[in-house]
């Protein structure tokens, strides 16, 4: 234990969420880099299909689990929950854990009926399918978190007959990500900002806007021109 300006802290050490969610920041970014040149049937100006899609939504709910796990370690450390309890709650279904901690702590939680906790819901259920896929999934078969998809511009229109396909986008692992940065954040509110609790680590929860792309795309496209010209300006090395 460390004390600072009289609050109580944890045992300084690094924080895996802070890894995680930035590895989804990863994600979206290698998924931008897939966008094709020519605008084709099926791809809009902001998405497109992009196999590290399945990344980011796995890698987002491990993201907000571990932020999670932290919290509850960080709680039995400060004394705010029994050690005890604690195993008990880490071993919980995520979303039952997402519920109850912040119960436990401050007496108050998330509203089930609203978001951020909606859409992290259907977050953990595409996770889920994706991680535990079966051939009779709803992937194929469709289901009703996927038309909440459909309505949030996640999947690809006209991609409705082979739905694992139509949710491997661009748009998708940007939904994915801000996503557990909206629950974190709201987690961290719900504590208000407990200093003991968390730190400094909802910070690494920052959300990507949605012209996010548009900015990326413009910076790479600049790197590639830059390379283009330091390569024809640089006459090649004669062989000896």
């Amino acid at each position: 234990m460390t004390e600072a300006d009289g609050i109580e802290q944890p045992t300084l050490r690094p924080f895996l969420s802070a890894y995680l969610v930035e590895f989804v920041r990863d994600a979206y970014r290698r998924c931008l880099d897939e966008r094709p040149k020519v605008i084709e049937p099926y791809i809009t100006e902001d998405n497109h299909t992009s196999q590290y899609a399945i990344e980011a939504y796995i890698l987002s709910v491990a993201s907000a689990e571990a932020f999670l796990n932290e919290t509850i370690g960080i709680a039995k450390e400060t004394r705010k929950l029994q050690g005890i309890l604690t195993e008990w709650i880490e071993d919980l279904e995520i979303r039952k854990k997402v519920l109850l901690v912040p119960v436990l702590l401050w007496n108050r939680t998330f509203d089930r009926g609203s978001d951020p906790f909606q859409s992290f819901d259907v977050l953990v259920r595409l996770r889920n399918d994706c991680v535990h896929y079966k051939w009779s999934s709803s992937l194929i078969r469709g289901t009703a978190y996927l038309r909440d998809l459909e309505s949030k511009g996640v999947l690809l229109p006209g991609k409705a007959g082979f739905k694992f396909y139509s949710l491997m986008t661009a748009k998708g692992a940007l939904w994915a990500h801000n996503t557990v940065c909206r629950l974190v954040n709201r987690a961290a509110e719900l504590g208000e900002y407990d200093r003991r609790i968390f730190g400094l680590r909802y910070e690494a929860f920052k959300e990507i806007s949605a012209n996010y792309w548009r900015e990326y795309m413009e910076t790479r496209n600049v790197e590639a021109l830059a390379k283009e010209i330091v390569d024809h300006a640089i006459p090649p090395a004669k062989s000896t």
